[in-house]
């Protein structure tokens, strides 16, 4: 779970990279589609991630069309690489055959390093 990877985080004293993601205009496909296409494609965004992430990494659905992955003892720096890696691989992939002229499936990614963890009091 994330808060054992934040507390793992502290008294190792590594990185703990968070590395969010949404589907852009996934509405569309849902207004085009039915929900049912529209969970289709969900489960297909997922395996395709799923398949390009490491085993310790953890990847889960924060809602809607919103992801997250945990990618422990990882810097932003390489979690950035890794969510470029993922990027491409996104727009490449066809999903439910979906017509290629409709909806262009890009992802918006964000990342979040935690800081290396100190305890203040000695200061």
């Amino acid at each position: 779970s994330l808060s054992e990877e934040i507390e793992r985080t502290k008294r190792y004293k590594t990185s703990l990279s968070l590395i969010m993601f949404d589907i852009d205009h996934f509405k569309r496909v849902n207004d085009s589609y039915g929900h049912q296409k529209g969970d289709d494609v969900l489960r297909e965004l997922a395996k395709v991630v799923g398949n390009n992430i490491r085993q310790h990494d953890v990847l889960g659905r924060l809602g809607g069309e919103e992801f997250g992955i945990v990618a422990p003892e990882i810097n932003i720096e390489a979690a950035g690489i890794l969510a470029e890696k993922l990027r491409k691989n996104v727009e490449k992939s066809l999903f439910c055959e979906l017509p290629e002229d409709i909806i262009p499936f890009l992802v918006s990614i964000r990342i979040i390093e935690t800081f290396k963890m100190i305890d203040i009091k000695h200061y």
